[in-house]
């Protein structure tokens, strides 16, 4: 894959394959894009706010959106989105 995607000139991050593997190479790029306003829903004070705000940012993604993308995240937070952002009680 990683060559198929060089041939069509994507830059494409190993932990690209960590994601749902029947999304769209559009919203795996897109999901790349916002990663790092994800992790920065951190300085959210209010949980419910976060919660929005995460909603809001992966809705592109359908259902279970957190799902779709945790492992991505994990490989690079160290915690899935739920744990890191403190949504889980």
């Amino acid at each position: 894959m990683r060559y198929c995607y060089g041939l069509i000139g994507v830059d494409f991050p190993e932990r690209g394959f960590l994601l749902f593997w029947q999304l769209p190479l559009k919203d795996k790029l897109k999901y790349f894009e916002i990663e790092a306003e994800i992790a920065g829903l951190k300085g959210i004070p209010e949980r419910g706010r976060r919660a929005e705000a995460l909603a809001s940012l992966l809705s592109f993604l359908g259902a279970n959106p957190v799902q779709k993308v945790d492992k991505a995240f994990e490989a690079r937070y160290g915690a899935g989105i739920s744990t890191y952002l403190e949504l889980t009680s």
